[in-house]
């Protein structure tokens, strides 16, 4: 699915503890919740285990690039928070094994040209684009294949002057094989995001 779905949402923190999403993608904007993790939970708490039937379904949002291919090819996605960093769940529609051969030691930054799921996060009012701001980070997420391995890499600013690796049980991530597909799911450290905890009337910008 690399380079099939690009969207751009805007987040809003709400007093009730709950982020409007803005998503944009055309000819169509669709309004989201992204909510606090026991919200977005279906029981007491999410566990990362790859398999995403713990995540409520009414917390993603469902991605696709042309109606006549979405039973093929598509992407549903949910995002969540708590006091210590940003859940995430990617479920993949794509009946292709899940390849990428990029190595989390070597040319990371190609990881994009595979199987990978990858966002850009920053906090409003700062601007995305054309900033070495370390508040921008562009996350990429994958599957090293030739050693099985979660992969989680964090590059800062637009020029990526900094970057953080993290692999295996150290990544924070799951993945698994699903029908007709794969899922991803997650938790990442504010402290990995170089972000504060959401508050009330806090805006966050996301590139998916």
């Amino acid at each position: 699915l690399g380079g099939l779905l690009a969207v751009s949402c805007a987040a809003l923190v709400t007093a009730a503890n709950a982020v409007v999403m803005v998503y944009t993608e055309q000819p169509w904007v669709e309004l989201n919740v992204f909510p606090r993790a026991e919200i977005a939970a279906t029981g007491q708490t999410i566990t990362v285990d790859g398999d995403l039937a713990d995540w409520n379904p009414a917390a993603s949002y469902h991605l696709y690039n042309n109606e006549r291919v979405k039973e093929e090819f598509a992407l549903r996605v949910a995002f969540a928070y708590d006091e210590r960093g940003l859940w995430f769940a990617a479920r993949f529609t794509d009946r292709n094994p899940m390849l990428n051969k990029t190595s989390p030691t070597v040319n990371q930054r190609d990881a994009w040209d595979g199987d990978s799921f990858q966002f850009r996060l920053t906090e409003i009012p700062k601007p995305v684009l054309r900033d070495k701001s370390d508040n921008i980070a562009l996350v990429t997420i994958w599957y090293y294949t030739d050693k099985r391995l979660p992969v989680l890499h964090i590059a800062y600013g637009t020029d990526m002057h900094e970057q953080l690796v993290r692999t295996g049980a150290e990544s924070g991530l799951a993945v698994r094989a699903v029908e007709n597909g794969y899922g991803i799911e997650g938790h990442i450290p504010y402290e990995w995001l170089r972000q504060p905890p959401p508050v009330p009337g806090a805006q966050w910008r996301f590139q998916v």
